[in-house]
């Protein structure tokens, strides 16, 4: 897989500026099952199926496509989620956005 995808994935997640509506919604679902369901439904939507696609036309298996995209959704989700809601330093974020982006890539190229 091209790396392509891991920098526009750790982009977004690194470069978004000011009140983003991911991060909104990611604060307030532990505490509102709408805000839950609406984030879920967000993130199968706009990153985990087209990612799930990209991995496919990419000349994975399909079953095989689903488990890497679920695997880089839930690792992007637990990152961000230690550092955009828990407010976590995870260390320099130049070293941080490489080390992601390299884990990134590893779990798309299995």
């Amino acid at each position: 897989m091209g790396s392509r995808l891991a920098a526009s994935i750790v982009h977004r997640w690194f470069g978004a500026p000011g009140e983003d509506p991911l991060l909104v919604l990611q604060r307030a679902s532990g505490e509102r099952p709408e805000a839950a369901e609406t984030l879920a439904a967000f993130l199968d939507t706009n990153s985990l199926e087209p990612l799930h696609r990209y991995l496919r036309d990419s000349g994975l298996d399909d079953a095989v496509a689903r488990s890497r995209a679920a695997a880089i959704d839930a690792f992007v989700l637990g990152v961000s989620t230690r550092r955009r809601v828990l407010r976590s330093e995870l260390g320099d974020p130049a070293a941080l956005q490489a080390w992601l982006g390299t884990t990134i890539q590893h779990l798309a190229d299995g």
